[in-house]
């Protein structure tokens, strides 16, 4: 078993009036309770949160391009006994 594990969560998203989903529109409703659930899931299997770091990229939304969070890298280690 490794001392640390690293999970990429990929962020739920908002739905736009014309019923697509985009990058960048991030619920952050969804996202907090997802990541509570992936934390609490990997407490059970004996590991705790080290870091959360958000990734981060372009969205086209033609013409135009924004930055925006696409997702969330979650680092967890052992935890010590």
């Amino acid at each position: 078993m490794y001392s640390y594990q690293v999970v990429y969560h990929d962020c739920s998203r908002l739905a736009k009036s014309s019923g697509m989903y985009r990058k960048g529109n991030v619920d952050g409703v969804t996202a907090s309770k997802e990541l509570e659930a992936l934390i609490l899931e990997k407490s059970s299997e004996g590991y705790e949160l080290h870091s959360i770091t958000p990734v981060t990229g372009l969205v086209v939304a033609s013409p135009y391009s924004m930055s925006a969070t696409l997702g969330f890298m979650v680092a967890f280690r052992l935890k010590d006994e």
